[in-house]
């Protein structure tokens, strides 16, 4: 819930219900989770992080840590993940 919140200005309010763990195609595992909250997706902000890109250029640029948001039905996200 701390990480969810540094990385979008949201702070959770609801129970979260784990859904197990997803792996990234770097090879990162993460750990899902569905919240059942009241908040809209346009109002999230994310924190930004620079690196080195394209890989060994030399040159580094600025990305958001939050890809994207989606509300989806709890059925249809236990079957994704």
């Amino acid at each position: 819930m701390r990480e969810f919140g540094e990385e979008t200005g949201h702070r959770l309010r609801a129970k979260s219900l784990p859904l197990g763990e997803a792996r990234q195609p770097g090879g990162k595992i993460v750990h899902v989770w569905a919240v059942e909250d009241d908040w809209e997706r346009t109002g999230l902000q994310s924190n930004m992080f620079e690196m080195e890109w394209p890989p060994r250029s030399g040159q580094r640029q600025t990305f958001s840590e939050l890809d994207r948001a989606e509300c989806l039905e709890l059925r249809r996200l236990v079957r994704r993940f």
